[in-house]
């Protein structure tokens, strides 16, 4: 389908193998199949050291959700998925995330058999783009993204400096 893109690929100390990435509408990775909630939904795949299928995960929800962010987290094992979403989105029949506003973030944390550890969203009532996540051996989080006027991340708030154009 012209709409299901892989956007990001890991590996573990195991060589087992995960993929995460979007797709629209429906779409089929080898044994498994899955269909989108409303547009495009995220998936995370996993494959063995032998190219053979594991497991897929999809989560999204209300419009358009894209997963481009994925590393593996070496202190406790576990796979680390981010991108956006707009509206809500699905782990899972127990755990959703809601939007405060236009696009937010989001991080989520399976094991490597695919269950749902945490997920957080970031954000506040405006758009946030996260693009990238490193992880170091401490499993403390690195992450690169794009947002507009403000963001909330915890306690902290940082404001965008918008260039005034001179008159």
């Amino acid at each position: 389908m012209l709409y299901d893109e892989g956007l990001n690929i890991v590996n573990d100390p195991s060589g087992n193998v995960y993929l995460s990435g979007y797709y629209r509408d429906s779409a089929d990775f080898g044994p498994f199949s899955s269909n989108s909630v409303f547009t495009y939904d995220c998936f995370l795949v996993s494959l063995n050291d032998s190219g053979n299928w594991r497991w897929l995960r999809t989560f999204g929800g209300g419009y358009v959700d894209n997963c481009p962010a994925l590393a593996y987290m070496p202190l406790s094992g576990n796979i680390l998925a981010g991108g956006w979403f707009f509206n809500n989105i699905q782990f899972g029949a127990d755990t959703t995330l809601y939007a405060t506003g236009e696009e937010e973030s989001f991080m989520a944390s399976f094991d490597t058999l695919g269950n749902l550890v945490w997920s957080k969203r970031l954000g506040s009532e405006f758009a946030e783009l996260l693009f990238d996540l490193s992880v170091d051996d401490n499993d403390n989080i690195l992450a690169v993204g794009t947002f507009d006027s403000i963001i909330r991340i915890g306690r902290d708030t940082l404001t965008a400096k918008h260039y005034n154009k001179p008159t």
